[in-house]
């Protein structure tokens, strides 16, 4: 089977066990690749970044779902009824992981989740960056992935003296990744009843958007 996905002015291509393809509206530009870290070393490579990151931005989203059931709960902090989104990006805003969970999850517990499947994929990750609602055990036990490793968490505080809407540093790199994900409207919401589809379709949205940039730069 094939699966066609709609977004922004690319058209996506996937087929089972083959390549992937990425057309723009003109058909005069086309990318392609074999995995999603494929587009994220590409993307590296032209930015002259190296393929390994060794810093990252963690965060997490709460959006609210449609009717079609499956895997749900409330966000008593953001007052939201669906599904949260936790992202783990480097200092491009490319996804590094993606874990989708339960509104009712406390951000700690779905960063453990979402740590646990892709701490030992970047071996040369030293320092991931959080908000306040990431401190406390959640320190201790992202050491304790790598006692001997530079690997740590590190809490970016607001400012006390900041008032209004201010810039934090590091972790506005994430929120830009969150506000790429809302221009792809099977996202604004969370439609798939299962979470490991609704996983793979953030996956989709940023294959997209580097595959994208990879054809504009050769066209």
């Amino acid at each position: 089977p094939r699966l066609v996905v709609l977004g922004g002015c690319c058209r996506m291509t996937f087929r089972r066990g083959k390549p992937f393809t990425t057309i723009s509206a003109s058909g005069n530009a086309m990318a392609s690749g074999n995995t999603f870290t494929t587009g994220c070393e590409m993307e590296c490579d032209k930015r002259q970044k190296k393929t390994s990151p060794t810093a990252a931005i963690l965060d997490s989203q709460s959006v609210k779902t449609g009717e079609q059931g499956g895997v749900s709960g409330y966000d008593a902090g953001k007052k939201i009824k669906g599904r949260k989104r936790h992202l783990l990006v480097d200092t491009m805003g490319l996804l590094l992981g993606v874990s989708v969970t339960s509104a009712a999850v406390q951000d700690r517990d779905g960063a453990r989740e979402l740590l646990h499947k892709v701490w030992f994929i970047f071996c040369r990750l030293q320092v991931i960056w959080a908000d306040g609602g990431y401190a406390g055990q959640l320190l201790d036990w992202v050491k304790a992935l790598r006692p001997w490793g530079k690997l740590h968490l590190e809490i970016v505080k607001r400012s006390e003296q900041a008032t209004g809407f201010a810039v934090v540093r590091k972790r506005w790199i994430v929120e830009r990744t969150f506000a790429w994900l809302y221009q792809r409207r099977r996202l604004v919401r969370d439609y798939e009843r299962r979470i490991d589809h609704s996983e793979a379709f953030i996956y989709i949205a940023m294959i997209g958007l580097m595959t994208k940039r990879l054809a504009l730069s050769t066209s």
